[in-house]
């Protein structure tokens, strides 16, 4: 047994040992990681070209990329089961759904959706007496005006809301909370592993790996 150990061992040690050696250091940066920058550089484009250093939108739409690269990454390779695997997805597409949302700033497009009603904005450029400039002059009606603050009202409150579950989804479950739940169980039930994949609703950041 130990001589086993040794064959095989030993060569797989000294094949790690050698492949830190310069010149597969610089084989594996030709081969592997020139390559991956490249298809990076691509993926991020247009996030790199939209990126600017006064704010942090340009963080967001990275992650917006990346997230959706990664569903699309484990839809196609991941060789976890479905019942988990599809949940973790169905998560992700949400957390970029809701990164669309903030960046492109669609919430008075989601309001008026759910209202069936649309924003108006009326006016006419007016003479002044004065002087041969124009004034501005709005001339939307009363009920245009309550329809326009209630399209604004619920935009704020889905702009908030979704924020708000982005985080939820990104943080995940609390783990405390299934193990108190775990632990009433009989050690019977506590071998069933339905308990897990019925609490498990694919969140968490950590957990988004292959």
């Amino acid at each position: 047994m130990d001589m086993i150990i040794a064959d095989t061992f030993l060569p797989s040690l000294k094949r790690m040992i050698n492949r830190q050696r310069w010149y597969w250091k610089l084989y594996d940066a030709i081969r592997y990681d020139t390559p991956r920058f490249v298809r990076a550089f691509w993926r991020y484009r247009n996030d790199m070209w939209n990126d600017r250093p006064w704010d942090a939108m340009g963080s967001m739409r990275f992650v917006r990329t990346h997230l959706n690269h990664l569903a699309n990454y484990l839809e196609k390779y991941s060789n976890e089961v479905e019942e988990s695997l599809n949940k973790k997805i169905a998560k992700i597409r949400r957390a970029v759904e809701l990164l669309d949302h903030y960046i492109e700033d669609k919430y008075i497009d989601l309001a008026e959706e759910r209202l069936g009603k649309t924003v108006t904005v009326n006016f006419k450029l007016l003479p002044r007496d004065k002087d041969s400039l124009r004034e501005l002059k709005f001339t939307n009606t009363e009920q245009e005006e309550l329809d326009n603050k209630e399209i604004f009202a619920l935009s704020s409150e889905i702009e908030e809301k979704e924020w708000f579950e982005l985080f939820e989804i990104l943080r995940g479950q609390d783990i405390e909370l299934y193990r108190k739940d775990i632990e009433k169980l009989s050690q019977e039930d506590k071998n069933n592993k339905d308990h897990w994949n019925k609490w498990y609703d694919g969140s968490g950041l950590k957990g988004w790996w292959n």
